[in-house]
Parts: C-alpha cells; structure tokens; sequence
C-alpha cells in the first residue's frame, strides 16, 4: 500500500511538470488559433477573453459581467480529465506502474490553482498571497501574455514558456502595459 501511495505521488508531482506543458499547449494551439473540430476555446478566450481584459486597466475586471469569463467552467475540467486521463492509462501500461490516479488528481489541482490564480490576477482583492513577490511575478508574467499574445502561454507554472523560448519578462519595443 505504502508503494501504491508513493507511485501516486511521484505521479501527482511528474504531471504538475508535465501540466506546464499541456498549458502551453492548449494555450498556444487551441486557444489562440481557430480549430475547426472544437473552435469554442479560441471563442472564449483569444476573442472574449483577450477583448475584455488587455494590458491595460481593463486588465481588472471593470464589472461584474465580465467575470464570467475568467475561470473555467466545470464542462473544462471534465474535457480536460478525459483528454488526459487515457495518457496516464497508457503510460502507467507502457511502464507497468498505475499513476492515473496521481495523474488524474494533478491534473484537477493544476486546473484550480489555474482558476484561483487567473481570478486573482482579474479581480484582484486583498489575499495574503497578492502581495507575494511570487505573484506579482506571475502576474506580470500573464499581463505582459495580455500584451504581446503570442507569448508568456503559461499562467500556473511558466517552465514551459522557458524551455520553449516564448517567455518575455518585459514589454517589447515601445509597448506600455499597466503598472502591477
């Protein structure tokens, strides 16, 4: 039993990793260019989303109304566990060790701490962790996404945007964004 809980959890840390790519993916691919087999994600985000908030003021909500489109719905995270889920199942019998369950847990936490962290940065409040160098950082990170859209895909964990050369930490040329 004590072996099942360590694979789970190795699995549970090896797909956080692995959910920094799965958002660059998603966010690059999906939700920035038009898919014709699902074209709803880059509806909802590079044309709502991006319209709604820039790299501006209107980076924080101006209304209520628009709150609507900061976090995923619950119809993404089961998308999103069906999609992933037959990867941990092929993996765990290609390697001869279950993992989904770790993989399948990790994938739900990476999409909660997206929308807690997406949110915050939207509609901002007074949280402790708002105040952290973390994530301010991580915020810059996603506002400067706002400005220059074909870059900084990460939102929870921006290794992806490292490895894969999109990461910006300032704005390009003469672009201006709001001050965090």
């Amino acid at each position: 039993m004590i072996d099942y809980i360590v694979i789970q959890l190795i699995a549970y840390v090896a797909v956080l990793i692995y959910g920094s790519f799965f958002e660059w993916t998603l966010h690059r691919f999906v939700m920035h260019k038009r898919v014709a087999l699902v074209p709803y994600p880059y509806q909802l985000h590079a044309v709502s989303h991006h319209s709604l908030f820039r790299a501006d003021e209107s980076f924080h909500a101006q209304n209520e109304e628009v709150k609507e489109h900061v976090t995923f719905v619950p119809r993404d995270y089961l998308i999103l566990l069906c999609i992933n889920a037959p990867i941990f199942l092929l993996v765990g019998y290609l390697i001869n060790v279950p993992i989904v369950l770790g993989g399948c847990l990790s994938v739900l936490t990476y999409l909660a701490m997206f929308d807690i962290i997406h949110w915050s940065f939207h509609v901002p409040t007074t949280w402790f962790y708002e105040k952290m160098k973390i994530f301010k950082w991580i915020k810059q990170h996603h506002l400067l996404h706002h400005r220059h859209q074909n870059r900084n895909f990460n939102v929870v964990f921006p290794l992806a945007d490292l490895v894969l050369g999109t990461l910006i930490t300032k704005p390009r040329g003469e672009a201006k964004v709001l001050e965090i």
